[in-house]
């Protein structure tokens, strides 16, 4: 049912996409004895070589990679969390993934002001400093 909610969203979405902007490139006729594998493959390759002339841009990549993936894991182990050690019902996980996307959409808001009058570094080092006293806090869950 899950896979349904997010599809209808996402085509919901996407819907002012597919009306209203347009393709500006028309489609092209593949080089005789090229294939789409082998163009990829030389695009990505010639990008590695041009990665000298963009070196914060690559360093910006990578390390938004990795925070990403820090980020998906815990937002994943949440719901493992909230169902296993909380005990949290199906419906009650709805409402809990429902009130964390809009509480994550106002703290992006929060800290986006936050990022204009401290700094980029800074504010993602009190996100991290955040985030790690969630993560201690679920590791040490109280009865109540």
């Amino acid at each position: 049912m899950t896979n349904l909610v997010v599809s209808a969203f996402f085509l919901l979405a996407g819907i002012p996409t597919f009306l209203w902007v347009r393709e500006r490139k028309r489609a092209g006729t593949l080089p005789p004895g090229s294939t789409y594998l082998g163009i990829g493959l030389r695009r990505i390759r010639e990008t590695f070589r041009e990665v000298r002339r963009f070196r914060q841009l690559f360093r910006f990549l990578v390390i938004f990679g990795i925070y990403n993936c820090g980020v998906t894991t815990v937002v994943v182990f949440s719901s493992i969390y909230a169902v296993q050690t909380i005990g949290l019902s199906a419906t009650e996980l709805v409402w809990f993934f429902l009130i964390t996307q809009v509480s994550s959409s106002l703290g992006a808001f929060l800290f986006g002001l936050i990022q204009d009058r401290i700094g980029a570094q800074s504010t993602i080092r009190i996100t991290l400093v955040l985030w790690l006293v969630v993560v201690t806090g679920a590791f040490f869950p109280t009865a109540a």
